[in-house]
């Protein structure tokens, strides 16, 4: 059981570290802003990052990614996010992420967009987010990062 703990720990240091500075960026964006919700109780932990797109562009660099996130058995207080471990069968949130980056300061975040629901059980209708689905609107982004919002009619 051990061994397979360490090995888990390795798989997911190595994918942490593969990873650029921008996106990591996008990832503590997206947890600070999850857990800034008055709804979140508890804190929940990153347990997966995928279908990362990372352009840059005239307007600045561009991060999209969808991060799995975690329960874990803290509740949500600030300066308790570290030592938090996993509720076994705690909920899980997929969020889309999407942040633009100042071009003169890779680190500034000039907009962001995260979008969370919680995971659907398998036996459930499972609503997908998609990358292209990111609520809101960035009027300066170009259009293969567009941020569809239907207007009021």
């Amino acid at each position: 059981m051990k061994g397979l703990l360490a090995l888990c720990l390795g798989w997911l240091a190595l994918a942490v570290a593969s990873r650029s500075p921008r996106q990591q960026r996008a990832v503590e964006v997206a947890l600070e802003d999850f857990h800034s919700r008055s709804q979140v109780r508890w804190v929940y932990k990153e347990q997966a990052v995928e279908e990362v797109t990372e352009e840059e562009d005239p307007a600045g660099y561009f991060v999209r990614l969808r991060l799995s996130l975690s329960q874990t058995q803290c509740p949500n207080q600030p300066g308790r996010r570290q030592d938090c471990t996993i509720k076994p069968k705690g909920r899980k949130q997929s969020c889309l992420v999407c942040v633009k980056f100042d071009f003169s300061s890779p680190a500034q975040v000039l907009d962001k967009r995260v979008h969370c629901r919680p995971e659907q059980s398998k036996a459930g209708k499972d609503t997908e987010l998609k990358l292209e689905d990111c609520a809101g609107t960035l009027p300066y982004l170009t259009s293969r990062f567009s941020f569809s919002k239907e207007l009021p009619s």
